[in-house]
């Protein structure tokens, strides 16, 4: 009984949390454009996946995981660069997963 009443309160807990949430990473996001292709990842590390196409452009994914229980869920964050710039940053997947990774290139110093 205690644990299902556990599990409940958690689930409302991160829903009510979580309604808020992508509003603000969508902004978080948004700062990303035109910065270095380094501060991605100096910020966030070495990507889960990557790849450079055919133009010169690439794209850098981090995939996130969060399990409670035996529920897994998935997150991730794509970044687009250009001439080692950003030109776009999103997100998709799970809130859950996602929460604590959505970053701003501010989160960390820049190293010259």
């Amino acid at each position: 009984m205690k644990r299902n009443l556990f599990i409940v309160v958690t689930s409302i807990l991160a829903l009510l949390s979580s309604c808020a949430a992508p509003r603000s990473w969508s902004q978080t996001m948004s700062l990303w454009p035109g910065e270095s292709e380094d501060q991605v990842y100096l910020i966030y590390g070495a990507p889960t996946r990557s790849q450079t196409l055919s133009d010169g452009r690439k794209v850098a994914t981090y995939e996130f995981k969060w399990s409670f229980d035996g529920d897994l869920r998935f997150g991730e964050v794509t970044f687009g660069f250009n001439q080692g710039r950003v030109t776009n940053a999103s997100f998709k997947g799970h809130q859950t997963a996602l929460r604590g990774n959505i970053k701003r290139p501010t989160d960390r110093p820049v190293i010259k």
